[in-house]
C-alpha cells in the first residue's frame, strides 16, 4: 500500500526494486512484481506540502508522455489537486498509474526501449540527487522536476524541441519545484558530469535519448 503521491503514481508500480550506492542510484536491484497495489487517496492529505509537491513531478511526467488530454487537464486543474479536491486527486492518480502500468506491460524488463520513456528527466535528476548525497536536501521528485526542465532546455539547444513547447512543458512541472535553497554547482566542478556519466541509462543510446531529452 503506497502512502505517498510519488509511490502511488510511480514507484509502487512496475516491479523495479533497487538500492542506492556511492556509485549511483538504484544500481543494485531486481524486478519483483507485487501481487496487488492498493492506493488510498485519503492518505495523501497526511503528506507535508513538500512531499506532495515532490510527488506531483511524476504526475506531470505522465502528462508529458504522449497523453495530450491529461496534459491539458493538469494545466487546468493542478491548483485543485493541491487544494485537496478528492475527485481530481483520484483522477490524477488513476491516470498516472494506468499510464505507467501500460508502459510496463509492453516492456516489463526494459529490453525494448519502451520503458525508458519513464526515465524522462531522470539522467539530470539522478545526477542532482547524487550531488546532494541522496539526502533530504533534495527529494527524488524535486530532482526529477528540475531534471525534466533541464531536459527540455537541452532539447531546445539541440534543436529537438520548439522553444514554445518546451516552455509549456516546463510550466506543467513547476508546481513540484523544490522550494528549498540548494547550493549551485561550483563553476569549475566536474562532479555533476561524472554523476551523469556513471548513471547506467546514459550508456545505452536509446534510454539516454529519452531520459536526457
Amino acid at each position: 500500500m503506497p502512502t505517498t503521491l510519488l509511490a502511488q503514481v510511480d514507484s509502487a508500480i512496475g516491479g523495479k526494486t533497487g538500492i542506492d550506492t556511492k556509485q549511483g542510484k538504484n544500481l543494485i536491484g531486481t524486478f519483483h512484481q507485487p501481487s496487488l497495489v492498493l492506493s488510498d487517496i485519503s492518505v495523501l492529505s497526511t503528506l507535508s506540502d513538500r512531499e506532495f509537491r515532490a510527488g506531483y513531478a511524476e504526475v506531470a511526467k505522465y502528462g508529458l508522455l504522449g497523453d495530450a488530454p491529461f496534459f491539458t487537464w493538469l494545466e487546468e486543474n493542478w491548483r485543485d489537486i493541491f487544494a485537496g479536491d478528492t475527485a481530481k486527486r483520484r483522477h490524477a492518480v488513476e491516470t498516472s498509474a494506468r499510464a505507467k502500468a501500460a508502459i510496463v506491460m509492453e516492456d516489463e524488463l526494459e529490453t525494448s526501449g519502451k520503458r525508458a520513456l519513464l526515465n524522462l528527466g531522470h539522467t539530470f535528476g539522478h545526477a542532482l540527487e547524487a550531488f546532494a548525497g541522496y539526502s533530504d536536501r533534495l527529494l527524488h521528485g524535486e530532482a526529477i522536476s528540475i531534471g525534466m526542465r533541464q531536459a527540455f532546455s537541452y532539447s531546445v539547444e539541440r534543436g529537438l524541441c520548439a522553444a514554445d513547447d518546451a516552455a509549456r512543458a516546463k510550466l506543467i512541472s513547476r508546481p513540484s519545484a523544490c522550494r528549498r535553497k540548494f547550493p549551485p554547482f561550483p563553476a569549475t566542478s566536474r562532479r555533476p558530469v561524472r554523476c551523469c556519466g556513471s548513471w547506467p541509462k546514459t550508456r545505452r543510446s536509446r534510454a539516454a535519448r529519452w531520459s536526457s531529452y
